[in-house]
């Protein structure tokens, strides 16, 4: 399947495009030493607009990491990915679509493959930097009056406990993300701050579902094909359905419950099963 889906990626013009112009952006920042000059690139730790999405009353400030998802990248940054998911990917939505350029370019995209080949080919020096503007963003959390909450797989998939587990140690008050690598959740070393929700693609079993949710393990976010302002289903295969187009802030979550997503841009037209019948359950 994933050779499947990295030739979506690697057939596409524009990705490849910007993977070429992620590559000169890297090559810019070079010093005669080897050392990353990262006024020259894009900032790690950013604010996404969905990160903003939470509640008058919470008391913490947002941010992540927003590297290329799937093979957009060269490099795989979803493992647990699938055919219908990595088409629909948010890649695509918000101000990484399409047809959102400047003078002919796609600057989200570009930024986000730089991250992420940062990520992979200079990990050493990406892992001091990343340390650095979690730090800074730390330090603003607190300043404002916040807590500070770190989403390090906006839109990837990155097994950042295994890869780069410094994160965990730089006194964020809360680290959480979506994956669809089950075993993640029941991991038993899992860092005490680090929330994770299991992300729900086509191929994901029933019993999967229903024993992460029934068993405390986690929850489980589910796409339906409900319209932007409707209701989403109460309930989905015997759990709750709460609204998590309200709030990023999957921690603050209930346990036992399914987190319902309303379908965005281009997953309106999918049909591989990613996106959930809101009919069905309603």
């Amino acid at each position: 399947m994933q050779r499947r889906i990295r030739k979506r990626f690697d057939d596409d013009r524009l990705v490849l495009k910007c993977r070429v112009l992620a590559r000169q952006r890297i090559k810019k920042a070079i010093r005669l030493d080897g050392s990353l000059d990262w006024g020259r690139l894009p900032k790690l730790v950013t604010v996404n607009p969905k990160l903003l999405k939470q509640d008058d009353a919470d008391p913490y400030l947002s941010a992540g990491f927003q590297g290329a998802p799937s093979w957009a990248s060269g490099y795989n940054t979803c493992s647990g990915a699938s055919l219908g998911c990595s088409a629909e990917c948010l890649f695509g939505a918000g101000h990484g679509q399409r047809h959102m350029l400047q003078n002919g370019e796609q600057k989200v995209w570009i930024a986000r493959i730089t991250r992420t080949i940062l990520f992979y080919e200079y990990r050493e020096q990406f892992k001091i930097q990343m340390v650095k503007e979690i730090q800074a963003f730390k330090r603003k959390a607190q300043r404002k009056g916040f807590k500070s909450a770190f989403r390090p797989n906006v839109i990837t998939d990155i097994d950042w406990v295994k890869l780069m587990p410094v994160i965990f140690d730089q006194g964020i008050d809360v680290l959480y993300d979506y994956t669809k690598v089950a075993k993640r959740l029941r991991a038993v070393m899992r860092p005490a701050p680090y929330h994770l929700t299991l992300s729900r693609h086509e191929d994901t079993p029933d019993e999967l579902i229903d024993s992460t949710v029934g068993e405390g393990f986690g929850n489980v976010a589910v796409v339906f094909s409900t319209k932007k302002g409707k209701a989403l289903p109460s309930m989905y295969r015997g759990f709750p359905v709460i609204d998590g187009d309200l709030t990023d802030n999957r921690f603050n979550d209930p346990i036992g419950v399914i987190v319902g997503l309303r379908v965005k841009n281009t997953g309106k037209k999918d049909e591989s099963g990613f996106v959930v019948n809101h009919a069905a359950w309603s």
